[in-house]
């Protein structure tokens, strides 16, 4: 019920899936900052970024930021 002006609730399941993009990593963002970025908890945010490094063969971080800089990241698909 959307009273006084307030939008009525979307569902959960309706709601987009937010991952957290890779260049907000290799700027140095740590998961509390990127969950308050993308407003989903800060656990979630971790279990994206270790499907992010297993997907581009890094191990960290580090790794991630190196491989950045030195052009050696092979981006398939992150979806």
């Amino acid at each position: 019920m959307a009273s006084r002006g307030r939008k009525p609730a979307v569902p959960l399941a309706a709601q987009p899936a937010r991952a957290p993009d890779p260049v907000l990593l290799i700027e140095g963002g740590c998961a509390k900052t990127i969950s308050r970025a993308l407003a989903i908890s800060p656990g979630t945010v971790r279990n994206h970024i270790k499907t992010v490094y297993r997907k581009l063969g890094v191990h960290s971080q580090v790794e991630l930021m190196a491989a950045a800089r030195d052009g050696g990241l092979s981006c398939p698909s992150l979806a």
